[in-house]
């Protein structure tokens, strides 16, 4: 029997709770509510988000902080693109940084009770206030990824990095966490020197299947394709099942035709996969999925439950698969612009949530950019927000002038001319767009409502410059011998991989023709290899065989092909000239 509720306004039961809210849960209120009154981000409402801010700006901290929201809410991720380098493959690391910031914070504290005057005070105070206000990776877990890479690389030491100690420091926390029995100082030197060297085996209990390898076909043809689907769909349903990331990442991908021809077919397929396998739970359906014969109500779903039916993808560098007309980093791109254009209408009916950043507003293509529920604005100029955004950073200048003559009693207008600590105090809490601090955004809405927000990142490791996957893990990858032999064929060899070779030639061409380009724009070969693979680095050209070169074997490699040293030569002749101007003058 049900329970009364004791309410002086309600005479009800429990029951009659239940019913009044899962009506009002699909409901709209009447009145219009401000969308700073809101939650951010929501899994009962598909999302469409996108983060705009120049190179530097945290764009990837942010789209890893919303992406680990929705995984905790069960919605299972696909994050099918990201910088060149792995770097969205690092949800299965963690190095514990979280754990070496507090201690350096700690240890800060401890100097600051025996300062022995007030400027040591002071300075240690400024240490710890910089530390705990900067955006820094702050990882503490690992969750478990499944990698999706091109069946022709063969991996080792997967199992070592599942199955061992990552360092010291994992071991010793798990030991404070009690985990283990034994402790640090009880290891034998074998051991120790074991676990320095990431070899050192963990208990059964503790040892998880962190990152797993999901090798597929390339989608070449009609019966490659129609392999890579079977084996997509088996991993996709194995990730939500197991609430398991599932990452794929360009930098495994040896031409541009082999990735965007995967992105492609991904994207074109997802929503009948969306359609057929990610439907809505029931009742009945919860009730099967627990082993039980009784109907479960939906207010005693648990989240995985209730978001059984939702899939999140992110991309990072979106520009590269959905470039604007006016602009494609590379040639092979209007496949994947083509899927992605296609599904972006229907993400709200097929329940995919969708995140994805990019430098220039003016760089997402015109069909997909009235789509987002929100913007979210990084540290970025003028120039890359684009006239869009005009009056949304002109508003901020204005808000600022009012606060500061508000504040000063009128006294100050300008703050040039206004002491430092008033623009400070502004700065706070409203920010110049071109100068916002690495941990802050602006949230904005299509109405013009704004809000300032704070970055923290997600909690697994975020990749650091001068890191590599291989390196942190210690997994490696060789191409196998079949598609190695392929590969090392001569360029006049008469193959059935011709079609490869004729794109290979092609992305050299491309990369070669921007190296003199680059070249004319800053006069030193030292240059364009640094901005090379900064280029290669973030997706903006292909990966080829003259990404590895150095300054001299480039210059040489470029000057032995006729058309780029004549282009070279119209280019010396013009040297007084603007640089657009020589270029503009180039004959390809």
């Amino acid at each position: 029997m049900s329970q009364k509720i004791n309410s002086f306004n309600y005479n009800g039961t429990s029951n009659d709770l239940i019913d009044y809210s899962d009506l009002m849960r699909a409901s709209i209120p009447s009145h219009y509510i401000p969308n700073k009154q809101k939650p951010i981000l929501r899994d009962d409402k598909v999302q469409c988000i996108f983060v705009y801010g120049q190179r530097g700006s945290g764009k990837s901290f942010l789209i890893e902080q919303y992406a680990e929201w929705y995984y905790r809410r069960y919605i299972t991720p696909l994050y099918l693109w990201g910088a060149r380098s792995n770097e969205n493959v690092f949800m299965g690391v963690n190095k514990n940084c979280g754990y070496h910031w507090n201690e350096m914070i700690g240890k800060q504290e401890k100097l600051l009770e025996f300062a022995e005057n007030e400027i040591q005070r002071e300075n240690i105070e400024k240490m710890i206030l910089n530390a705990e206000n900067s955006l820094h990776c702050n990882c503490r877990n690992a969750y478990r990824t499944s990698w999706l890479v091109p069946d022709y690389w063969n991996f080792s030491n997967v199992k070592q990095y599942n199955t061992c100690w990552f360092d010291k420091t994992e071991y010793m926390i798990a030991f404070n966490d009690k985990k283990i029995l034994k402790p640090y100082n009880e290891l034998t030197l074998i051991q120790r020197d074991d676990l320095d060297r990431g070899k050192l085996e963990k208990p059964l209990h503790l040892q998880i299947e962190m990152i797993r390898i999901c090798p597929f076909p390339i989608p070449s043809n009609p019966k490659k394709s129609e392999e890579f689907a079977s084996q997509f769909l088996k991993y996709l349903l194995d990730a939500r099942k197991e609430h398991r990331w599932l990452v794929m990442n360009p930098l495994m991908f040896l031409t541009a035709d082999d990735k965007f021809k995967t992105i492609s077919n991904i994207i074109t397929r997802l929503p009948n996969w969306m359609e057929e396998h990610f439907q809505p739970n029931t009742p009945e359906s919860v009730a099967k999925m627990r082993g039980v014969s009784k109907s479960v109500p939906y207010n005693e779903w648990s989240k995985q439950e209730k978001n059984w039916h939702k899939a999140v993808l992110a991309f990072s560098e979106l520009r590269t698969l959905t470039p604007t007309n006016r602009y494609s980093p590379e040639t092979k791109s209007s496949m994947s612009k083509r899927s992605i254009i296609d599904l972006s209408s229907e993400l709200r009916h097929k329940n995919l949530y969708l995140i994805g950043d990019l430098q220039n507003s003016e760089d997402l293509n015109e069909s997909i950019k009235p789509l987002s529920d929100f913007v979210v604005i990084k540290n970025a100029t003028q120039q890359l927000l684009g006239k869009e955004y005009y009056y949304f950073i002109q508003g901020i200048e204005n808000r600022r002038k009012a606060l500061l003559m508000k504040i000063t009693h009128g006294q100050y207008m300008d703050f040039s001319k206004a002491p430092s600590q008033f623009k400070q105090y502004i700065d706070r809490f409203l920010p110049r767009i071109q100068e916002l601090p690495v941990n802050k955004a602006f949230v904005v809405w299509p109405n013009n409502e704004y809000k300032l927000v704070r970055v923290d990142g997600a909690s697994w490791h975020h990749k650091q410059e001068g890191e590599s996957l291989q390196s942190i893990t210690r997994i490696n990858w060789v191409l196998d011998k079949e598609q190695k032999k392929l590969m090392e064929l001569p360029e006049d060899s008469e193959s059935t991989i011709k079609p490869q070779d004729s794109s290979k030639k092609q992305n050299v061409l491309v990369v070669m023709k921007w190296c003199v380009e680059e070249f004319i724009k800053t006069t030193g070969w030292d240059d364009v290899v640094k901005n090379l693979k900064k280029k290669v680095e973030f997706g903006e050209l292909p990966l080829t065989s003259v990404s590895d070169l150095d300054h001299k074997t480039i210059s040489n490699k470029i000057r032995k092909d006729e058309k780029m040293k004549s282009n070279l030569e119209i280019a010396k002749k013009m040297k007084d000239k603007p640089s657009e101007e020589i270029i503009n003058a180039l004959k390809w």
